[in-house]
C-alpha cells in the first residue's frame, strides 16, 4: 500500500462538484504557489466558512451588538433578527448580514439565548 486516501469527510466528497476534497499533494502545491504570490489555485481549494450552515442550523442576528458579540458576548434574545425556539444544549451557527459569526451553544437562560463556543474574527491587513 502506497498511501491512504480519504474519499469522504462529513459533507465533503471526493467527487463533489462544488467543494471536492483535495489531496495533500495538490494542496501543498497550491500553498507553495501562494507563498510565491499566486493565490489562484489555493482560492479554488478553500471552502468558505458559511458552509457550516449546511451542518448546523443557522441563526441570524442583528448588527447592533456585533462588535461585542465578536469579542465573546453571549447572544441575547434581543440580538436575534427573529425569535426562534431551539433545544437547550444544541449547537447552532450564527450569522450577521450573511457573514459567519461563530458557533454557539443554546442555553435559553433568562435573556441569554446562546453562549459562544467559537467566534470568527476578521483578518486585518
Amino acid at each position: 500500500m502506497l498511501e491512504l486516501r480519504r474519499t469522504t469527510a462529513g459533507i465533503f466528497f471526493e467527487d463533489d462538484e462544488s467543494y471536492p476534497s483535495v489531496n495533500l499533494y495538490d494542496f501543498e502545491k497550491a500553498f507553495s504557489e501562494w507563498k510565491k504570490g499566486n493565490d489562484e489555485n489555493l482560492r479554488k481549494i478553500l471552502i468558505p466558512g458559511e458552509i457550516v450552515a449546511q451542518i448546523y442550523l443557522p441563526v441570524f442576528i442583528k448588527d447592533t451588538n456585533l462588535k461585542k458579540i465578536l469579542t465573546g458576548k453571549p447572544v441575547y434574545f434581543d440580538d436575534l433578527e427573529k425569535i426562534e425556539e431551539f433545544e437547550k444544549g444544541k449547537i447552532i451557527s450564527v450569522f450577521c448580514r450573511g457573514d459567519f459569526v461563530g458557533m454557539y451553544l443554546v442555553v435559553n437562560d433568562g435573556y441569554v439565548f446562546a453562549k459562544p463556543e467559537f467566534v470568527m474574527q476578521k483578518i486585518c491587513g
